[in-house]
């Protein structure tokens, strides 16, 4: 009698499991599906985000907190001539020479305003170079300048001269109209024509320079 409340109690357990489990394990299930589709969801969008970046025209560098590189996208390995495995768990710093002139906090919003730096990179290249905080480490945009600068450098040089060719005839003209305004009935006819000659030859030079800055800013 004893053996069979034993056994009665031991069938009742088995029966409570049973039935407990029959309610918990479709539950646990679905929350391990969803946990599962999840993570797959979230490599997926990884995957997607990096085959994104692979075409990416700007290099983008991912760094972690102690500035080791992640993440070196093909625009990247293009732009410094090292390929993503040369790159992959190095220090940035050690990486590129120069890099450390770059400022490397961003600023309060997460997005730091671009530094234009040289890097020596075989010969010396400008490099516009944008960081983000996103916590982990910092995203770096870079992109290739030189030849912007190079083009705002000749601007500048022409702007400069432009100016200095200008003023030279304006100068002539102004000098030899005020001459004539104050000093006209003084001169003798053959001075006062020196001077009205060289007020109409100046303003051809003037006209001439212009011509050549409207040409060269269509250019």
């Amino acid at each position: 009698r004893q053996l069979f409340v034993i056994l009665a109690l031991l069938g009742g357990l088995a029966l409570a499991i049973g039935i407990a489990l029959f309610l918990l394990t479709p539950r646990r299930l679905g929350d391990l599906y969803e946990a599962e589709l999840s993570s797959r969801q979230e490599a997926e969008s990884r995957a997607e985000a990096a085959r994104a970046l692979e075409h990416v025209s700007d290099g983008v560098i991912l760094t972690d907190d102690s500035g080791r590189v992640r993440f070196w996208n093909p625009a990247a390995e293009k732009l410094t001539g090292i390929d993503e495995h040369g790159a992959i768990g190095r220090e940035l710093g050690l990486l590129l020479p120069g890099w450390e002139r770059i400022p490397q906090q961003p600023d309060a919003t997460g997005l730091g305003s671009a530094a234009i730096v040289p890097l020596e990179l075989g010969h010396e290249r400008w490099l516009s170079i944008t960081s983000v905080d996103f916590g982990e480490g910092l995203v770096y945009a870079v992109r290739d300048v030189t030849e912007e600068r190079a083009l705002e450098t000749m601007r500048s040089d022409f702007v400069t001269t432009a100016s200095h060719e200008l003023r030279t005839p304006m100068t002539s003209i102004s000098g030899a109209a005020r001459t004539l305004l104050r000093h006209g009935d003084e001169l003798p006819d053959g001075r006062q024509d020196d001077f009205l000659k060289m007020i109409v030859s100046e303003s051809d030079r003037l006209s001439r320079i212009v011509d050549q800055i409207l040409l060269a800013s269509r250019i």
